[in-house]
């Protein structure tokens, strides 16, 4: 049995699952590579927002580590192709409205998905817009690796 813990004063009746996705993560980045963990930087929502020129982006969390940049989209699955289409644009947006600081790369942008079917229909979505550089999707229980794995590679 599983219990979700939640604040005297909340009046939520169910726990809201996304959050819970999103501090997972980072608990998960915590207890991954303890080397890098002293430099991590990860700003959930809204810290994690900020404006591009006149683009307002607002991914779910924003996570530094090893000199490498994300921002993080966290799909549940429920989500259709208009919707996933419209943020991965917004993002496209921002990149090419020219106001990114200069000298900054900008962050990878990492959607963790549920499950393999769920992978494929986000990857199609990207595939159509033609910026597999710009977006990476990533099954949620591998979310972790792949973020430590690839800031431990921008060290070597």
């Amino acid at each position: 049995m599983e219990y979700v813990y939640q604040l005297p004063r909340s009046s939520a009746r169910t726990p809201d699952m996304h959050c819970l996705d999103v501090s997972e993560l980072w608990v998960r980045l915590v207890e991954s590579n303890t080397k890098l963990v002293d430099g991590l930087t990860f700003l959930p929502e809204p810290w994690s927002h900020t404006k591009v020129g006149h683009v307002q982006l607002k991914p779910d969390a924003y996570i530094e580590v090893g000199g490498v940049s994300y921002f993080l989209e966290l799909d549940r699955g429920s989500e259709w192709e208009t919707q996933l289409t419209a943020k991965c644009r917004r993002y496209i947006q921002a990149i090419d409205s020219g106001h990114w600081p200069e000298g900054r790369a900008f962050p990878l942008v990492l959607w963790t998905v549920p499950d393999d079917a769920r992978k494929r229909y986000l990857d199609n979505i990207i595939k159509k817009l033609g910026e597999q550089d710009l977006f990476s999707t990533v099954l949620f229980s591998e979310a972790a690796e792949r973020v430590v794995g690839h800031a431990a590679l921008s060290q070597v």
